[in-house]
């Protein structure tokens, strides 16, 4: 058997793993191989929950088309930490059907002689003292302190909410109890929506992020791509020091299923000349959000913005690119199945889930979405009030017109920027869809 190894980085951030995967199977060495060691021996960083719902993605895509894999622990015992607390090698393990002893044997240890590595004496001090979240103490302490690194490890453990997390997606009733379990999870973390609110800038969330976020992300898994497995994930990003005024983190929330593309998931139905777009869902969407449903794209690829626009506007066909097919997904009304009625999983008209989705992340908490699928990574968020002079200068001036910002853009409408990377050469499709939301946090003091 022959092997490569794939050395992580230092600061393992997802771009800078999927790049080692790239260069691991484009390099220009002729030997062929068939099974990958992950090295983590000299990772320093890693993002919890983006860098390792990547890892597991894409080494369930590389096992899929026959490679096996090993995996080399970390050198650094608070990245081991990080790992066990996101539960990184038990979700891979559920995902591959792989055995930690077969892939990890160094490790099996910890796991079958229930060492407990991923609390650290901080976090169980922190246990011991705060037994009771409705105590004056936790919540004097959740509104006068910064989260540290055992703050957020301590809310791992005492809610057990942000590692990574199996769904049982193996039949349609399992998915609908998962469904509904996930769903009630978020509406009843009482520390992470009290946290949320304490630091989104300014706005107060009520259901939006079990709602719009969680329900419609794993509804679009269970109704469109024919998902067998599912995992989520979510990062608060935490400060051990007080952050400057203008410092802004990132609440992160990261799903992957294992189903068709989304890309082929609305391709399919367009070869076949079926209408993929629902009229009444669109209106639909415009009468709840008070929205017109106009939604501009300005396409930035390989950091060259396109001279074209892709709009709501904009025809839907078989011979339409990949790239505008993924980005259609968010316009209302399109849908697989534009005629489908409401159900348990999504009350809402058809092509209206992925809409809610970017309205929310977007439009009200000025967050980002990210999609890895197939040979495709997409980024989506609002246009900077640079990237608004841009726009207004390419598409919008003429010798007779000069148009300004407040003339252009309003509550009404939504203009986003979209940035692909496209991995080509011998880089393997991306198995599934995995999305990536990403919302910034202000921290606020409390006094």
């Amino acid at each position: 058997m022959l092997e490569k190894t794939l050395d992580l980085p230092v600061v393992s951030t997802v771009s800078a793993i999927e790049q080692e995967f790239y260069n691991l199977f484009n390099n220009n060495e002729k030997d062929s191989f068939n099974e990958i060691f992950i090295n983590f021996k000299d990772v320093r960083y890693i993002e919890p929950s983006t860098s390792t719902s990547y890892l597991i993605a894409m080494l369930y895509t590389c096992q899929s088309i026959g490679y096996k894999f090993k995996i080399i622990p970390p050198n650094d015992n608070g990245i081991k930490i990080i790992l066990y607390t996101w539960r990184f090698f038990e979700v891979l393990e559920e995902i591959t059907s792989i055995p930690i002893s077969e892939f990890a044997p160094q490790l099996e240890g910890d796991f079958t002689q229930s060492i407990n590595v991923r609390l650290g004496t901080t976090i169980k001090k922190t246990l011991k003292y705060y037994k009771n979240i409705d105590s004056s103490d936790i919540k004097n302490f959740f509104k006068k302190k910064y989260f540290g690194q055992d703050s957020i490890f301590f809310l791992t453990t005492y809610e057990n909410f942000f590692p990574l997390l199996t769904l049982n997606f193996s039949t349609i009733e399992l998915k609908q109890q998962e469904f509904i379990s996930e769903k009630t999870r978020w509406e009843k973390a009482v520390l992470i929506n009290r946290i949320l609110n304490n630091n989104l800038n300014n706005i107060e969330i009520k259901d939006e992020i079990s709602n719009d976020v969680i329900s419609e992300t794993i509804s679009n898994a269970i109704l469109h791509s024919n998902a067998s497995k599912f995992f989520t994930g979510s990062f608060f990003h935490f400060s051990d020091k007080q952050p400057e005024d203008d410092e802004i983190f990132y609440f992160t929330i990261n799903f992957w299923d294992n189903g068709s593309s989304i890309i082929d998931t609305l391709k399919s139905p367009l070869i076949n000349g079926k209408k993929i777009k629902s009229i009444a869902s669109e209106k639909y969407f415009q009468s709840v959000t008070k929205n017109n449903n106009q939604i501009e794209f300005l396409i930035k690829m390989k950091d060259n913005y396109i001279e074209k626009l892709f709009t709501t506007a904009s025809e839907l066909h078989a011979n339409l690119d990949e790239e505008y097919i993924l980005l259609a997904a968010f316009f209302p009304g399109v849908s697989r199945e534009p005629d489908r009625q409401p159900d348990l999983f999504n009350p809402y008209h058809a092509g209206i889930g992925l809409s809610y989705l970017s309205n929310t992340v977007m439009n009200k908490l000025n967050g980002e979405i990210s999609i890895r699928t197939k040979k495709y990574f997409l980024n989506i968020k609002c246009l900077s009030n640079y990237e608004k002079d841009r726009y207004i200068r390419n598409f919008k001036t003429s010798n007779e017109n000069k148009a300004k910002r407040k003339d252009i853009f309003n509550d009404s409408s939504s203009y986003y920027k979209a940035k692909y990377i496209e991995y080509e050469g011998n880089m393997p499709l991306f198995s599934g869809n995995m999305i990536t939301i990403r919302i910034p946090l202000k921290y606020k003091l409390h006094k």
